[in-house]
């Protein structure tokens, strides 16, 4: 008999839910970048609702968080750029093998003080293109594109979708 890997165990019938069980307890999976369509989403409403623009600059939210690292480009970065992964840079960032390095990866709500560790280091890594010059897929561009949501909000992605969206 083929052995199966299940976490729960849910009965619907006539889109009604009848039961659900979780086997074992509550597991944590990875849900690689399905997170960024929600991010999106979120932006996506917070533009409709005029509280967000395109043309939004991560440097005029995060200014207190550039150093002397960070590339004068992003100075022209937009919220479209980052959207749309042309932010400039030419390598992906923020992937798993840099993330492991930056403290706090598994924390279920990371702290503020942590947070802005990770925008730090996305402002400190080299770009090579001029914004909206050169597509590249990573995490660095909507990991700060939905930091600016959560700072226009106030709220953290997952409490604006909560209270916004489902």
């Amino acid at each position: 008999m083929r052995q199966l890997d299940i976490d729960a165990v849910m009965v619907v019938q006539n889109g009604k839910t009848l039961g659900f069980e979780h086997i074992g307890g509550p597991v944590l999976h990875n849900v690689f970048s399905v997170a960024k369509t929600f991010t999106v989403t979120g932006i996506g409403m917070a533009v409709d609702a005029g509280l967000l623009h395109l043309s939004d600059k991560p440097a005029d939210c995060f200014e207190g968080l550039f150093s002397e690292n960070t590339d004068p480009r992003w100075q022209n970065v937009t919220l479209e750029h980052l959207l749309t992964m042309t932010s400039g840079h030419g390598a992906a960032h923020m992937m798993a093998a840099e993330r492991k390095y930056l403290r706090s990866e598994t924390d279920k709500a990371m702290s503020e003080a942590v947070k802005n560790e990770w925008l730090r280091y996305a402002f400190a890594c080299p770009m090579i293109y001029e914004p909206g010059e050169h597509f590249c897929y990573g995490n660095l561009a909507p990991y700060v594109a939905g930091r600016m949501l959560e700072k226009i909000t106030g709220m953290s992605i997952q409490d604006y979708l909560f209270e916004k969206f489902w």
